[in-house]
């Protein structure tokens, strides 16, 4: 008996004897691999990426009309040509696990290799709170003596001059709520979120969130902060999949949602992988490649079109540009999503 092979399935139990009387490699009637119950580790790895990296497999086999001949991978799928290629909806996560694990791998390298960066970028989301902040300069007698007494923000002694030559800035924030800037920073720099809460009488329970969010905001390093945006995208791209398709629908009415559907997911399976590629470059040192990622992708989303919707070059020039163009605000919305999403979660 050839080592590591049984008589029998062990999935159903079926004869494995051929009439050779020689051990059949795979069980005839589920279709299991005959193989010893005993397993290493080499085993899963085997398993897992055996039928992705052998030469003639169907990833090579999907990646290569993917890459050189836009547009025919989903023809094909189409046309229910399915069994030589990776199902879409397959390549597509395969190919994002990948992009963002380098891309992840990338940021935290890059922020604990250079000195000085998670400070910086740490400030830059204290400075960015304030500086877009409407300031202005006043006597602070017109401010309500209750605002200032609750904050403690300045001293009787000095209110005496009703235009004092070094005056202090102070904040509109909302109504007649007036604070110092430098009381703002203050508030900002120590991150006391249950103080503001009280100095401000805070009583909304969705306003007391934010502000409480806020503090682990500014408590956040930047790397982690980062790292939780990388994580989220990979799940909002997922998510924008659906979305793409329908604007595809309002501009190809004739083919069906699913068509679509299929197509984006080729699409942006290429993007994973060409963005990819131009990161590689980008580590390599070669980062003036990232300025032929747009129109690279644009020209290639052209070719796809037309291999698949059998349309002119001007009419899917015309159409793929109006498609990008809702797409964007699409992707900027899911921007939003995003950020609320990564705040919300720290």
């Amino acid at each position: 008996m050839p080592a590591g092979k049984k008589a029998y399935c062990l999935n159903c139990k079926a004869d494995l004897k051929s009439v050779k009387k020689e051990l059949d490699t795979y069980c005839p009637e589920c279709g299991q691999k005959n193989t010893d119950r005993r397993i290493g580790f080499f085993y899963l790895i085997q398993e897992f990426l055996g039928d992705y990296f052998t030469f003639d497999s169907k990833l090579f086999r999907s990646l290569i009309p993917l890459v050189f001949q836009p547009g025919k991978l989903t023809e094909d799928f189409l046309d229910g040509k399915r069994i030589r290629h990776i199902p879409p909806l397959r390549m597509y996560i395969f190919t994002s696990v990948i992009y963002f694990a380098l891309i992840n791998f990338m940021v935290f390298n890059w922020l604990n290799a250079m000195p000085g960066v998670k400070e910086a970028l740490n400030q830059s989301v204290i400075n960015s709170s304030t500086s877009n902040t409407p300031k202005v300069t006043m006597n602070v007698d017109s401010v309500p003596k209750a605002v200032l007494d609750s904050v403690e923000l300045i001293n009787e002694s000095n209110i005496s001059d009703p235009e004092p030559a070094n005056a202090p800035e102070y904040v509109v924030l909302q109504g007649d709520t007036i604070m110092r800037s430098d009381t703002i920073n203050s508030y900002i720099n120590n991150a006391d979120a249950e103080k503001v809460i009280k100095d401000f009488g805070i009583e909304n329970t969705w306003l007391k969130r934010f502000v409480r969010q806020s503090e682990k905001l500014v408590n956040t390093s930047s790397a982690q902060f980062i790292q939780s945006m990388i994580s989220n995208a990979s799940i909002i791209l997922f998510f924008m999949l659906p979305f793409f398709a329908l604007i595809m629908q309002i501009f190809y009415w004739k083919h069906y949602y699913i068509e679509h559907l299929i197509h984006g997911i080729h699409l942006h399976t290429f993007i994973l992988i060409f963005s990819l590629l131009i990161v590689t470059f980008a580590i390599f040192g070669v980062s003036s490649a990232f300025g032929y990622l747009v129109p690279f992708l644009f020209l290639y989303q052209v070719f796809s079109f037309k291999q698949v919707y059998k349309q002119g070059y001007f009419i899917t020039i015309i159409k793929a540009g109006f498609i990008n163009f809702l797409y964007m605000i699409v992707i900027t919305l899911a921007m939003f999503v995003l950020i609320f999403m990564v705040f919300y979660q720290l």
